[in-house]
């Protein structure tokens, strides 16, 4: 689908340019490129706990991701790329993340703001991803620092209410005797 649309889009172009139809034409191993990425997103969006909204977010990546993988092959070979590890964090960051706290909301705005600024540079350079990766991966550190320390004081919390019925029900067995 995404590459069909992509033609049609190309077509589209080329003639509100004067260029015939016949003229515009897509390398076999570019059409394989941008299929990957297409398979890439639908993998995402199928295997991926995301609301209407974050889909609507990460789906603007495939353009720029486009881009990147029509000039650099490796963003499907290297987990390390700047692209595919930026793309992996948004995606962390946005699964089952309801944005139901103020922390997670700023954790989904953060998300929008790294998407949109991808967007709004429209360079194919794998460069381009660092400086969007750097500030989120930052960001998403402390949240994930934060998260855990929420989570850690209350599994506490849970492990001293469990402790406080337990001796509750050890005192009134005691008094029942």
């Amino acid at each position: 689908q995404l590459l069909e649309r992509l033609k049609q889009q190309m077509l589209k172009t080329a003639a509100m340019l004067g260029v015939e139809a016949d003229a515009v034409n897509l390398d076999p191993a570019d059409e394989n490129v941008i299929d990957l990425i297409g398979m890439l997103f639908r993998e995402i969006f199928e295997e991926c706990e995301l609301r209407g909204a974050q889909r609507n977010t990460l789906a603007k990546l495939i353009a720029p991701l486009s881009k990147v993988a029509l000039q650099d092959r490796q963003l499907f070979l290297q987990s390390s790329h700047p692209a595919r590890r930026l793309l992996n964090l948004l995606t962390e960051a946005s699964e089952a993340n309801t944005g139901d706290t103020e922390e997670a909301r700023a954790l989904l705005d953060m998300v929008e703001a790294a998407v949109d600024r991808l967007v709004r540079d429209r360079n194919e350079s794998p460069q381009t991803f660092r400086g969007p990766r750097g500030q989120f991966n930052a960001y998403y550190a402390e949240y994930r620092a934060g998260a855990e320390l929420a989570e850690g004081q209350a599994t506490e919390l849970q492990r001293r209410e469990d402790l406080l019925e337990a001796g509750m029900v050890w005192a009134r067995g005691v008094l029942l005797e």
